[in-house]
């Protein structure tokens, strides 16, 4: 049994000690690749941009492996890291001395590089963890729904479901906000290493613009998140309030596109296939408009009658102002005042004051679908409901009382008056 013990033991260290060796040897290797491949950038820039490169990829690999110097140290026969480091800061130095380039403009370009780096990772990171959220999304919906279904559901555990569910859209919503801000924020930094107009650059300069694009996955996040924000109309069922902030966020996004598409179509000019990638990125933003309105009237549509106003589907501002013109109307003239006084208040409570009030109207007038004069005449005609009734307003009351006493006093200083003499 001991002897067993031993040699168990003995297996496990030497595992162990392999394990680390070959990890040791990794490091060495990994870290000689990445040397010699900026080196070997490091003595063929020919831009400022590419300078710019070199100086953070070199800036990165100190970062990397910074914190394994003493076994680099021993693996270098005779060098150091810090030597190995300084051969490829002054290269690189040496090469742009050559081109003339100024190290202030070098840093500058190198900072924004930084941070289309940055900003890469970061929209990598939300992209995985928006697809995560999609799936607890789409889990809770079918939990929800399943739920709702059963007999004997219990209403605890229900509203749980249903806050947990509410919670992932709310966040998916926010993180989908999130990324696409980043995706223009990285394109962004990307163009602003170019000082000059697109048009006029050479052809190591544009190639170095599309190695970045490439790089970056510029045309795959933009797709990717087009068709994110596509599936997440289509598997959630939003408030006015929510997809008044998709709709905000679909206009955004597609002014930020029409911006740059242009700029990268300049680039692409003799590449057909990605002149056909843009061409595709152009009709997916056109399918998400389309589905964004349709949403808008389907949802709306859903909230009206949800809150017990029948009216005929509408899908223009117009037709919602004379369909909801004509409920109204209909109702300020129902016979039975109780019946109709009880319709009022449940229609102002949930329709007027509630999320019909507050949000799609708004929504309608920012959008440009209900004009002032509309908005007015659908006002006029909730007031002229209120009055069937409650009558008149105390006010109303009160300026008559105000001119029937001004006509009494006005009389009666009139008898006051003595005769003029003659």
């Amino acid at each position: 049994m001991k002897r067993t013990l031993m040699c168990f033991a003995t297996m496990v260290f030497l595992a162990t000690a392999f394990g680390q060796e070959r990890s040791d040897f990794q490091i060495v290797k990994g870290f000689q690749t990445k040397y010699k491949e900026i080196l070997k950038l490091a003595q063929e820039v020919q831009t400022v941009q590419q300078c710019a490169e070199v100086s953070v990829m070199i800036d990165e690999l100190v970062k990397e492996f910074s914190g394994d110097k003493d076994l680099l140290n021993k693996a270098l026969y005779g060098e150091k890291f810090d030597d190995r480091v300084d051969l490829a800061r002054v290269q690189l130095k040496r090469n742009q001395e050559k081109l003339g380039l100024i190290e202030s403009q070098v840093t500058r370009i190198a900072e924004l590089e930084t941070k289309v780096r940055e900003l890469s990772g970061q929209v990598e990171k939300l992209t995985s963890e928006n697809a995560a959220l999609a799936g607890d999304v789409e889990r809770l919906g079918n939990n929800v729904r399943s739920a709702s279904d059963g007999a004997t559901a219990d209403a605890a555990m229900n509203a749980r479901m249903i806050d947990s569910l509410k919670g992932a859209i709310a966040k998916l919503q926010n993180n989908l906000r999130e990324r696409d801000k980043l995706i223009f924020a990285l394109v962004d930094s990307l163009f602003m290493q170019y000082d000059k107009n697109l048009a006029s650059m050479n052809e190591v300069e544009k190639s170095g613009v599309l190695a970045k694009v490439e790089r970056n996955n510029v045309f795959t996040n933009v797709k990717k998140t087009i068709g994110d924000n596509l599936q997440f109309l289509n598997a959630t069922d939003l408030t006015g309030g929510d997809l008044a902030a998709m709709i905000r966020e679909q206009q955004k996004f597609s002014a930020q596109w029409k911006a740059f598409g242009p700029k990268l179509a300049n680039i692409y000019s003799t590449g057909k296939n990605k002149k056909n990638e843009l061409a595709l990125i152009d009709t997916l933003l056109s399918t998400w408009e389309e589905k964004v309105n349709a949403t808008f009237w389907k949802q709306l549509n859903a909230d009206l009658q949800k809150n017990g106003v029948q009216m005929a589907p509408v899908f223009s501002g117009e037709r919602f102002a004379q369909e909801l013109s004509g409920y109204m109307e209909f109702q300020s003239k129902v016979e039975d005042k109780a019946a109709r006084s009880a319709k009022f208040d449940s229609f102002t409570n949930s329709v007027w004051n509630g999320e019909i009030g507050k949000t799609w109207i708004p929504l309608l007038s920012e959008k440009g679908m209900l004009t002032a004069d509309q908005k007015k005449s659908l006002e006029a005609r909730y007031d002229a409901w209120r009055s069937s009734v409650s009558g008149p307003s105390l006010w109303v009351y009160v300026l008559i009382a105000l001119v029937l006493g001004g006509i009494a006093w006005a009389g009666y200083r009139r008898m006051q008056k003595p005769p003029a003499k003659t």
